[in-house]
């Protein structure tokens, strides 16, 4: 997996000293070009994992690169759709950024009218669009679950939401949905849905032995 980072989280956790849990989040932190220049003029030195990576479409960034977005956001945008050859990833998040823009909101704090950032993203598997505010927290709808399966001796398989997955020579499988307590499977032969819960941390849902439906 391909971590993309823009300039607010890495220079935070320089800041503080706690760039090292990128390291051993993700192993390999990648920023493009502008975010690289944005960086190094608050910190004299980049740690080795975070590796920069300049973007060849410079027109697509350019077009993101409007208030309320910088320079190197956009350019982070970009490399994350594309990669640094610009083509697209050979394996592309579902969820797709599709503009920015400036919106008035009361901000019963200060009891004063405030413009805040709020972007707009395009979930490709199921068409919907998703609004995030500056500040706001919503729930990913691009999960990741590392299911067991227990007939094999332990084979793990990493599944994104909506992904399909074959299990051995067996059934056809796909990860409906991940929540804090089981991951939902559907077989694509039957329809039928698996409940399959979580067990230990970090979390590893367990490929069902028996097709049962809870």
């Amino acid at each position: 997996m391909i971590v993309v980072s823009d300039t607010s989280c890495v220079t935070n956790l320089l800041a503080i000293g706690r760039a090292m849990l990128l390291r051993e989040l993700f192993g390999e932190v990648v920023i493009p070009s502008a975010v690289a220049r944005a960086l190094r003029v608050a910190h004299a030195a980049l740690p080795d994992f975070i590796r920069e990576q300049s973007v060849k479409d410079s027109s697509r960034a350019d077009a993101l690169a409007i208030e309320p977005l910088d320079e190197g956001e956009a350019e982070a945008i970009v490399l994350a759709e594309r990669g640094a050859d610009g083509k697209e990833s050979e394996q592309p998040t579902p969820l797709k950024f599709e503009r920015a823009e400036l919106r008035k909101q009361f901000n019963p704090t200060t009891n004063v009218e405030e413009e805040v950032p709020v972007a707009f993203l395009r979930n490709t598997a199921d068409g919907k669009e998703i609004e995030l505010r500056k500040g706001e927290v919503k729930d990913s709808p691009y999960s990741l679950a590392t299911l067991l399966d227990t007939r094999s001796g332990g084979t793990t398989y990493q599944v994104r939401s909506g992904e399909t997955f074959k299990v051995g020579d067996a059934d056809s499988y796909k990860l409906v949905d991940v929540t804090e307590e089981k991951a939902i499977i559907e077989n694509l032969q039957t329809a039928e849905q698996h409940e399959v819960p979580f067990q230990g941390a970090p979390a590893a849902a367990e490929v069902p032995s028996e097709p049962t439906i809870q």
